[in-house]
């Protein structure tokens, strides 16, 4: 009776092993059809490996043997060492609030290039107590790539646009409130104030360096602002610059852009010198030109 329950057992488990088999077939198909690489990695102090995908080693160039040799089978020395840091404080950052995180860090391929790849984890706890992280990885370098090269080319374009000789400040219109939100150099320079000054002004600030009688007028022009709209008469108002101590009369366009947040930047076009026209208060209560001069100050109000 004994040999037969031995060998009922010993068939039992043959079946196991050949199930077992088979799934492990399906799950690896299942691996192949991830894009990216999975791995699965200790998320105690050793931090070992006890799975890698053969389609990430296939992206980062290694035979299994290989990749365990370089990286010495952990997690934190497959981070390029430049990420290792900002990566860990990251991860465990999220764990602290959830059972899941995602990050961005280089890993070096066989061939010495290093590959960008954006990191989802899932931190699990098994059955003996032990917890792992379940990850999956995506190659985003191509896309890295696109944007520092964005980046370069726009730090090219601030540098023309802070030396080209024309004042430039774009404000942040959020309902009723206006903020600074850029100022080239060249305006910084002709006025004396930094950057970082105008951009701590509050609505407050701006609004009282307007002339109390033209604060509505120049409200109402920037509210009616449209999308790369050049106003057929240029309105003139008195603004108080910085670095004066009288009103100066400003000629100004303006170009208004909504924001996908609901704000609109409003940028506008100031001549430089910044007063260009000589202006007479008409019969009829409106502007009219006169010849060219040169800037006209006026005295504040009271």
């Amino acid at each position: 009776m004994k040999d037969y329950d031995d060998r009922l057992g010993f068939v039992k488990l043959m079946r196991s092993m050949a199930l077992l088999d088979e799934n492990w077939e399906a799950f690896n198909a299942i691996l192949q059809m991830v894009p990216g690489g999975v791995f699965v990695y200790s998320a105690e102090k050793d931090e070992q490996f006890s799975f890698v995908s053969e389609n990430m080693l296939s992206m980062l160039g290694y035979t299994e043997e290989e990749f365990y040799e370089k990286f010495d089978g952990r997690f934190s020395q497959m981070v390029y060492e430049e990420d290792r840091e900002r990566v860990d404080r990251e991860i465990w950052e999220q764990i602290e609030k959830a059972a899941f995180d995602t990050c961005f860090y280089r890993i070096e391929k066989r061939d010495g290039s290093l590959l960008w790849v954006h990191d989802e984890g899932h931190i699990v706890t098994d059955t003996n107590g032990k917890r792992w992280f379940y990850v999956v990885i995506v190659d985003i370098t191509a896309s890295v790539k696109m944007q520092r090269d964005l980046e370069g080319r726009n730090e090219e374009l601030r540098a023309i646009i802070d030396n080209i000789p024309v004042s430039i400040i774009v404000f942040r219109k959020e309902k009723a409130e206006v903020s600074v939100e850029a100022v080239n150099g060249f305006l910084s320079d002709l006025t004396g104030v930094s950057v970082d000054a105008y951009r701590s002004m509050s609505n407050g600030d701006l609004q009282a360096m307007v002339h109390p009688d033209d604060r509505a007028g120049v409200m109402a022009f920037f509210k009616s602002s449209g999308i790369a709209r050049r106003q057929a008469e240029e309105p003139i108002y008195r603004f108080l610059l910085p670095g004066h101590d009288t009103y100066q009369w400003l000629h100004i366009r303006s170009i208004q852009v909504p924001q996908n947040d609901g704000t609109s930047l409003i940028t506008p076009c100031l001549p430089t010198p910044p007063i260009t026209r000589k202006r007479k208060r008409n019969t009829n209560g409106t502007w009219g030109n006169s010849c060219p001069s040169i800037p006209i100050p006026c005295a504040r109000p009271g």
